[in-house]
């Protein structure tokens, strides 16, 4: 849709293509063309920080590290069992230009990053290094015999090369410390185990390992694309082989104790997120409740709150809480299953094609704890409700736990069938809260400390005065500062973080979801039938996408309570709408301005 056409807009021009010549975004596109490739490698750091709001194009960076910045925030971002089967193993296979080619270990992975993230990739990494940038897939084997090391290391632990000679690693080891000597002293090593960037030559292949870096070249240079991996079943439903891990890309190595996944995990669960446990898990007055019934429920399954209802808001911990559950649970031996409301519906209805219902029924009915997240999505779908409904009276007669999560609680899910929310409604329901300021503070100390690095704590009060909407934005700020320090080679004084955070400002409490419409809806000089109605005029139809992603960015409501604010339109529709307008976003100048203004009406005081 051309925005800037629309009256209201104030005559804003459309935005000019960011890149010359820039085009073929659409599925299953790969780079053929035979231009010299330059592999990402070490670049020169730039050799301070910089005062100002942002770094030139011109300062160079390491694109391995880039990558794995925008992992971590994925990461925290995307649910674990999303992100572990799509985005987890994916590497920096080349860089030239602003270009980035990303490998990928199989087809799968390539079609649903380039249908479901790719603009959300471009526009993070052009935020971490001040340039527009292009992002393109590419399915590749790795070689075995130089991938001796299998699993990725955040930017911010700490690792320790293994002995080893005549290899990546032990090149790479050789080039930190010529390149540590003559550093500077003073600069904060969040990670030893990073080389200081610009002491590499071409010939190095830095970032790349020396026979994967030739493939790619033979395959350009041939004019043809590489190998695809076919598999007899696609990735997403097969185990995780041992023998997998050895495939992963050799950039940085994991820190003991700190993210991994569930491999032990049947078919078809979602693995546990070995962040998410007790431990890490931060008390406050806000889920203090929360807490305590999850432990309890743990240790001894069944016997104290069941069903346990844990209800909330966007990234307030209410997966970490589950995650913990499951972890304790398995520590004590109880047999536990973790899965999505999504995951659940999905495998009733592969159940129900293949005729398997029997098997269905025997997984989710032999356990001792059932812990099932964002239940509120079952919501409006009949055959879910009736076998969730059977399945959970037997888990309950049979005095087995069953934990549920939600954004609201069960009085609140309009469309959810009497009979269960009657059981949801007769075990404990409990709130998760936004946090306050100084659970804010430990939250993100105890962030830093996870992330082995030292972070003062001048620097902490003023991210969680910055921060207050959710603890996955206040985590998510603190990850940026981190590894844009490291980048940067600089210490994260208060002065540097401030500068980095930009114009983050504290959280303005928003207009009601009802107010947040009549202000589109004048802005647009429509009505507020006309957005929730069934016209589907351009104008119309774009103002109504433009009211769907506002809801979603400034109330974090789910996709089906923006679907019955706007009429009772259907989850997919929703969705379609808002990630119309982030791509838009990323093209189109006339559209940010809109947003920018109607964001201010949103935020002005009562």
């Amino acid at each position: 849709m051309n925005y800037s056409s629309m009256h209201h807009y104030n005559g804003i021009p459309p935005a000019q293509e960011s890149i010359a010549g820039q085009s073929g975004t659409g599925t299953g596109r790969h780079p053929t063309d035979n231009s010299k490739i330059r592999q990402a490698k070490d670049l020169p750091s730039p050799s301070q920080a910089q005062s100002e709001s942002h770094v030139s194009q011109q300062d160079s960076f390491d694109p391995h590290a880039v990558w794995q910045m925008l992992l971590s925030e994925l990461a925290l971002q995307m649910p674990s069992a999303t992100f572990n089967t799509w985005v987890r193993d994916t590497w920096v296979v080349a860089y030239e230009d602003g270009e980035f080619i990303i490998g990928l270990p199989n087809a799968y992975a390539r079609d649903w990053l380039e249908n479901r993230l790719r603009n959300k990739i471009k526009r993070a990494l052009s935020s971490f290094i001040y340039r527009s940038v292009q992002v393109q897939f590419l399915v590749c084997p790795r070689a075995v015999g130089d991938a001796h090391d299998t699993k990725s290391t955040p930017l911010y632990a700490p690792a320790v090369e293994p002995a080893a000679t005549g290899n990546w690693s032990s090149q790479r080891a050789q080039d930190n410390s010529a390149e540590q000597n003559t550093g500077d002293s003073k600069e904060m090593n969040l990670n030893p185990s990073l080389p200081v960037v610009g002491a590499t030559t071409d010939n190095d292949m830095a970032g790349l390992p020396r026979r994967a870096n030739e493939q790619v070249h033979d395959w350009r240079n041939q004019g043809r694309q590489p190998p695809v991996e076919r598999a007899a079943t696609p990735s997403y439903l097969a185990a995780e082989q041992p023998g997998d891990a050895t495939l992963r890309p050799p950039l940085l190595r994991e820190a003991p104790g700190d993210r991994y996944f569930d491999d032990t995990a049947p078919v078809g669960t979602i693995p546990l997120n070995g962040q998410y446990t007790f431990e890490t898990f931060v008390v406050g007055s806000h889920n203090k409740l929360a807490h305590a019934a999850a432990e309890a429920i743990a240790e001894k399954p069944g016997q104290s709150f069941n069903p346990l209802f844990v209800y909330g808001g966007v990234g307030l911990g209410k997966t970490h809480l589950l995650h913990s559950i499951g972890h304790r649970a398995k520590q004590l031996g109880h047999r536990m299953l973790y899965v999505s409301s999504e995951q659940f519906t999905n495998e009733l209805i592969g159940a129900i094609r293949s005729q398997s219902t029997e098997d269905f029924r025997n997984k989710y009915r032999q356990v001792d704890i059932l812990l099932i997240d964002d239940i509120q999505f079952i919501s409006g779908k009949e055959s879910t409700q009736e076998e969730f409904f059977h399945t959970f009276n037997h888990l309950h007669a049979s005095g087995r736990q069953v934990v549920l999560t939600s954004d609201r609680p069960p009085k609140m899910l309009a469309t959810l069938d009497d009979r269960l929310r009657s059981r949801f409604e007769g075990g404990l329901q409990t709130d998760i809260a936004q946090p306050d300021f100084e659970t804010r503070v430990a939250i993100l100390q105890s962030k830093a400390n996870r992330m082995a690095a030292h972070v003062d704590h001048s620097v902490l009060m003023m991210v969680a005065e910055r921060v207050d909407s959710n603890i996955r934005e206040l985590e998510g700020a603190l990850n940026r500062l981190i590894v844009q320090a490291r980048l940067m080679q600089s210490p994260l004084t208060l002065q540097l973080a401030t500068t980095i955070l930009g114009n983050l400002s504290p959280e303005r409490n928003a207009c009601a979801p009802d107010a947040l419409l009549r202000i589109v809806a004048e802005h647009f000089q429509l009505t507020d039938s006309d957005l929730c109605g069934r016209k589907r005029t351009k104008e119309i139809a774009g103002a109504r996408q433009i009211a769907m992603y506002l809801l979603r960015e400034e109330h974090g409501l789910s996709l089906p309570a923006i679907g019955t604010l706007l009429g009772g339109r259907d989850h997919s529709t929703v969705r379609y709408g808002i990630e119309k307008i982030g791509d838009d976003l990323t093209e189109d100048e006339a559209l940010r301005q809109v947003i920018a203004t109607l964001r201010e009406k949103i935020y002005l005081p009562l």
